[in-house]
């Protein structure tokens, strides 16, 4: 909004000059301070200043084209960039070769527009050349995966300050909306599906449902100094990156803090910079209103508002501004010249990406390849792959087969009837006595059995276990002897 501030007390129409009273030079504004210097004898002059108001004017009243200041209020040259289409002025004595937005040399003197609407205000430059210039020396020494000789190209460029056209627009907005506000609320649904085993299992879960109901609602929103650039000569997203401005330090404009300087003529005029902030406008209120639905969401809202008190004001905002080619292209770099907020643009080198890329990818594979948890080309072999939910099988080596054992033999232990071995006692029992009548055995011929050689040996015990299960079996079937009964009563009484 409009507030007091100091300002010149000369009048719109009169175009002024500044030389030095000392030299006969020029003078410039020296940055940080309200005065001008001559930059031959340094000789410094104060800017005069006064109580005077920073005034918006109707925005209603200039579409009707009435009466405004208009002009630079001072002697301007105009300089018609071919490149960008930025067009510049600046002081009569000052040499402009090159565009300041792109450092083009395709520019042609033009005629200053004396029907431009004057600046109102503008906020002077603070920030002072050196420090402009130590600050693109840091950020373009500081870039990663650039040109090794952007340095250099990036010391040739032209730093020069440049008052950047804007608008500011106020507005009062009242709105009224319709919409249907939506409530969530829930629901149990049964569903089927089959589980691992392939049965088809029945379930429940919770569905979120809507409820609409229709809703309206009003609301009254203020916009102050709503900011528009005017300038065609810059990217739009540079400009946003060394914003914002500090607007409550606005002074109201004196041709004086141009001397020195480019000033750029609006490439945006009134009507198409009002379309841009009302655009913003109207945004901003729909998004205002949507939060003002009640409910947990909404849909078909409809926004219809109504604008009053239309204001504007077209200030000057200072940038450095160094611009520089490389291989036939424009690059920027930019400082903000009230906070030092830096913002730039400059080429990738894509060789050095290539190779950081390939080094990236060779250090992945040899940390594959050697690093501690890596199956390498000579490590363990990998553990098979288990998919999720199934056991993984356990390893174990196969069991020795088992030897079929012969009829008659058991682990370790005699069959009951066989032969012992030896003249060992086994088989069965015989009743002793003094007339126990002993059936003589014939000698073997067969060697006694040792470790077992093979199949041979272990036939020869078969048979041999098979002999000794016959003899028992015979002696039972034998009839009793006289001396056998008599031997009974000795069993008996040894019993």
């Amino acid at each position: 909004m409009s507030q007091l501030v100091t300002g010149s007390t000369h009048s719109p129409g009169e175009v002024r000059k500044f030389p030095c009273k000392q030299c006969g030079a020029g003078l410039t504004f020296e940055p940080g301070q309200a005065a001008l210097a001559c930059p031959y004898c340094g000789h410094t002059e104060a800017i005069p200043v006064t109580e005077q108001q920073i005034r918006e004017y109707s925005l209603e009243d200039a579409f009707l084209r009435l009466p405004r200041t208009e002009g630079w209020g001072m002697e301007r040259r105009a300089l018609h960039c071919e490149n960008c289409g930025a067009t510049t002025t600046f002081q009569p004595g000052q040499v402009a070769g090159l565009c300041a937005f792109c450092g083009s040399g395709k520019v042609v003197e033009a005629e200053s527009a004396v029907n431009l609407i004057r600046p109102e205000s503008l906020i002077p430059f603070c920030v002072k050349r050196d420090e402009a210039v130590q600050l693109f020396r840091k950020w373009i020494s500081g870039l990663w995966f650039r040109p090794n000789n952007l340095k250099h190209a990036g010391q040739l460029a032209k730093i020069s300050g440049v008052y950047l056209p804007f608008w500011t627009f106020d507005a009062f907005v009242s709105s009224h909306w319709t919409a249907d506000a939506g409530y969530h609320y829930y629901e149990t649904e049964h569903y089927t599906e089959q589980d691992s085993e392939g049965n088809t299992v029945q379930k429940t879960r919770q569905v979120q449902k809507t409820r609409w109901v229709p809703a309206s609602g009003a609301r009254q929103d203020t916009f102050d100094d709503e900011l528009v650039c005017a300038s065609t000569g810059l990217p739009s997203n540079l400009i946003q990156d060394v914003c914002p401005f500090d607007l409550n330090r606005l002074a109201p404009y004196d041709a004086g803090y141009l001397a020195g300087f480019v000033a750029e003529e609006y490439q945006v005029d009134l009507q198409e910079g009002w379309g841009s902030a009302k655009q913003r406008m109207e945004g901003e209120v729909e998004g205002r209103c949507a939060r003002d639905v009640p409910g947990d969401t909404h849909r078909n809202l409809r926004v219809n508002s109504a604008f009053s008190q239309m204001t504007y004001k077209h200030l000057l905002l200072p940038v450095w501004v160094a611009a520089y080619l490389y291989n036939n292209q424009t690059y920027r770099f930019l400082v903000n010249g009230q906070t030092g907020e830096t913002s730039g643009e400059a080429p990738l080198s894509w060789w050095k990406i290539s190779g950081v890329v390939l080094l990236v990818a060779l250090l992945a594979l040899l940390f594959r390849l050697f690093a501690p948890g890596f199956n390498g080309p000579s490590g363990p072999p990998a553990p098979p792959v288990v998919e999720p939910g199934i056991e993984a099988p356990i390893y174990a080596p196969p069991s020795p087969k088992p030897t079929p054992k012969k009829p008659g033999t058991s682990s370790g232990k005699p069959t009951t009837g066989a032969k012992p071995k030896n003249g060992g006692s086994g088989g069965a029992k015989k009743p002793s006595g003094s007339g126990a009548q002993k059936k003589p055995t014939a000698p073997s011929n067969k060697p006694a059995a040792g470790p077992r050689p093979g199949a041979s040996t272990e036939r020869s015990r078969s048979s041999s276990d098979e002999r000794g299960m016959r003899a028992p079996k015979k002696k039972v079937t034998e009839p009793s002897s006289p001396d056998r009964e008599d031997g009974g009563s000795d069993s008996g009484g040894g019993r």
